[in-house]
Formats: C-alpha cells, sequence, structure tokens
C-alpha cells in the first residue's frame, strides 16, 4: 500500500525531495549548491534540527572536502545543543567543534564558520569551553581576513564583555570601512539610548536605508518610537510612528524578525499612558492580549492598569 505525507508533513517532505534531486545532480560540480545550503538552513531556522543534521550528515559524506558542507553540519549540531539537555548537548560539543575547525581548516577565508566559532568562544559557558581570551584572539585573526566581519564580532564581544566604549569604537571603525551599515548604526543608536542620548540615537536611526533589507528603516522606525516612550517623551511623535510603523508592516517584504501588531499595541498604549489617557492605554493592552495571550509585558501592564 503505498503511503503518502500528511498535510502538516508535506512541505518538509517536499524539501527533503528537492535536496536529493538537488544532491543529485550536483555531484558533478563536487561542490554544495546554493539550494543545498538554503534547504538546511531553512529547517534550522525553522528550529528543525533533526532534518537539517541528516542533510548536513549526507552532504559532508558527499564532499568530505567541502568547507560549506562541514560547517553547515556544525550549524546544525549548534542548533542541536540549543535544543536539548545540557547533558546531550555535551555529548554532541566535541563533534561541533571538530566540524568547525575542519570547516576552517578546509577554507581559512570560510567567514562564516570562524564567526561561528568565534560566537560559540564568546557565548559558551567554561564548562563547555568558552573562552572570551580566545574568542578575542580569534577576532584578531579574523579582522586580517575580514575586517568588517572582524569589526562586528569586536563589538559583539565588548557587548558580551559590558564595555560600551570598546564596543562604540569598534561600530565607529566599522562605519568607517561601511558607513551605511545598518546593523552598526542600530547597535549604536542602542548605546546612545542606553546613555540616554535619545537625540544622537535618532540621528543614527535616520541614517538607516533599505539596501540590505527592506525591513531596517522600519526597524528604525520602531526604535525611534520606542525611545521617546521609555523616556517618556514627545509621545505624540512616538503615537504617530508606531501608527505609520503598523499601517506599513503588511506591505514589507523583508527577512527580519520585525515587531509584530501585539508589540506595536502595548507600546501605544505606554504612549498614551504617558500623556495621561488611562482608557486608552487599557484598550489598546486588550488588543495586543487579545493578538498574543503570552505577551507577558501587555499582560503586565494591563493588570497594573485595571487596578
Amino acid at each position: 500500500m503505498i503511503s503518502y505525507p500528511s498535510a502538516s508533513n508535506e512541505k518538509a517532505h517536499m524539501k527533503r525531495i528537492t535536496f536529493w534531486v538537488l544532491l543529485t545532480f550536483s555531484t558533478v560540480s563536487f561542490a554544495v549548491t546554493d539550494e543545498q545550503q538554503d534547504t538546511i538552513k531553512q529547517y534550522l531556522e525553522a528550529n528543525d534540527w533533526d532534518q537539517a543534521l541528516e542533510l548536513a550528515e549526507e552532504l559532508v559524506e558527499e564532499y568530505p572536502e567541502s568547507s560549506k558542507a562541514h560547517y553547515l553540519l556544525a550549524s546544525a549540531m549548534r542548533v542541536k545543543m540549543q535544543q536539548v539537555n545540557q547533558m546531550r548537548a555535551m555529548f554532541i560539543l566535541d563533534d561541533y567543534q571538530e566540524a568547525l575547525a575542519t570547516a576552517i581548516e578546509l577554507d581559512p577565508e570560510n567567514i562564516a564558520a570562524r564567526t561561528e566559532e568565534i560566537g560559540f568562544y564568546m557565548m559558551a559557558p567554561e564548562i563547555a569551553g568558552g573562552d572570551r581570551e580566545l574568542a578575542a584572539e580569534k577576532i584578531k585573526a579574523l579582522k586580517q581576513i575580514d575586517a568588517i566581519s572582524g569589526l562586528q564580532m569586536e563589538a559583539r564581544l565588548a557587548t558580551v564583555n559590558e564595555d560600551t566604549a570598546m564596543a562604540a569604537e569598534a561600530l565607529q571603525q566599522l562605519l568607517q570601512l561601511k558607513p551605511n551599515s545598518p546593523g552598526a548604526l542600530m547597535q549604536l543608536a542602542m548605546i546612545a539610548m542606553d546613555q540616554g542620548d535619545y537625540l544622537q540615537a535618532d540621528e543614527y536611526l535616520l541614517r538607516i536605508t533599505a539596501d540590505e533589507d527592506a525591513g531596517w528603516p522600519l526597524l528604525a522606525q520602531y526604535q525611534r518610537a520606542k525611545a521617546r516612550v521609555v523616556a517618556k517623551q514627545d509621545s505624540d511623535t512616538a503615537i504617530d510612528l508606531l501608527t505609520q510603523y503598523q499601517k506599513a508592516l503588511p506591505q514589507i517584504e523583508s527577512s527580519m524578525n520585525l515587531p509584530d501588531d501585539s508589540v506595536v499595541y502595548w507600546r501605544l498604549a505606554l504612549a498614551h499612558e504617558n500623556k495621561g489617557d488611562r482608557s486608552k492605554a487599557i484598550e489598546l493592552l486588550q488588543k495586543s492580549v487579545q493578538l498574543n495571550g503570552d505577551f507577558e509585558p501587555a499582560k503586565d501592564d494591563l493588570d497594573r492598569l485595571s487596578d
């Protein structure tokens, strides 16, 4: 009897078929294709590490000399380690590090593999091999290969170390090399907000363009509104920015995880509360909770204002 995939599994089933077709046709080139890489990345984005890991293992078996294949395998292992318990993760750790080391050995200019490795040393606990000093050394090596990627990781490490001055310095150096870097501008804006300098934050955010992703300027607009809500200043502008954001959101095609309507209603509610309009704030918080019953900030504020 022939069995067919259920509707819920049909998409995954088709991805598998596509992957196998791509694997069959790409053996002539002896290289991992962008399509195969994208298939694995889609599984990883969906936290489906089981499928991603299986496909990555197949790629490594098919292309043992491919740096990209070993990197994809390491990426799948990392997602698995994030999803399973600590004991199971420790059993995967050696294989994860070996896959990364192999990827870098096969191609020293594999920037993705190098940043993955740095991220591990930067964020992992010491018991699992985390080592921020080693991360700093590897960042120096990365900067020799790709200055922009190196500076991005340097700023990230400084942030993890809570060294705001060093993070800002690295980001400013990055902007000298890439003046319109949306990530650097956004991070500098966040630093300025933390320091209470909302005018400076606004300057950075207004420089962000859609060159890399249409979602960047929309996120910048949301952050401009958020800054005003948090500072309890210029609430009318915050409300206008959030309203415009909400209208534009459905029309934007973006790979970014942009704040959704439940978050926007929450911020709008706080802006109206800042203006002294408690009833409007409650109304907006109710809309937020209706859209997302698990959104704790809106639930907490609704309870607070409803007392």
